[in-house]
């Protein structure tokens, strides 16, 4: 290795560049360049002095009926859960109650919060809910078997049968 460095000095040497000596020197990093420095122009941003400021108006909600709240990630994340029930319904209800949450968003709230009101019992709660679901939705075939599901459990074999059928 030390022969290829040598070697390769006394052949740079020999050809008599000056530019390929002052690169070996220099460790082939090249000449930094100086740029005239440009003078910075700064704008001026001109403020309104005369103008009062006017505070947004708070919007009035009617007596008796709380302000709509909207549904945030976390609520979406809490009712596709299926871990903890009282989660899953907390989030979905927020969802529903959201008027700007779209029909497909809502119908889907409806069905996870039927299949968790379902696992705790609640059937008539959840049927209420599968009939929601599937008013926004009627295609919803899993709606149809779930809540034909809580029929049977309830012992209502002829409504069952029906929402099975319609299932399939």
């Amino acid at each position: 290795m030390r022969c290829v460095v040598l070697c390769s000095l006394a052949l740079l040497m020999a050809a008599g560049s000056a530019d390929a000596q002052d690169r070996m020197r220099r460790g082939d990093d090249p000449a930094p360049t100086v740029n005239a420095a440009k003078p910075t122009v700064t704008k001026q941003r001109h403020r309104a002095v005369g103008k009062p400021s006017v505070a947004p108006t708070p919007s009035v909600a009617t007596p008796g009926t709380p302000p709509p709240a909207a549904a945030s990630k976390r609520d979406s994340a809490d009712c596709l859960q299926e871990a903890d029930a009282e989660r899953q319904i907390s989030g979905c209800t927020r969802i529903i109650d959201d008027a700007k949450q779209a029909d497909r968003v809502r119908a889907i709230a409806y069905y996870n919060r039927g299949n968790a009101l379902a696992g705790k019992g609640d059937h008539d709660g959840a049927i209420a809910d599968y009939d929601a679901a599937l008013k926004l939705a009627p295609a919803n075939a899993r709606a149809y078997n779930n809540r034909g599901t809580v029929h049977r459990d309830r012992g209502d074999s002829e409504r069952a049968l029906a929402d099975f059928t319609e299932a399939v």
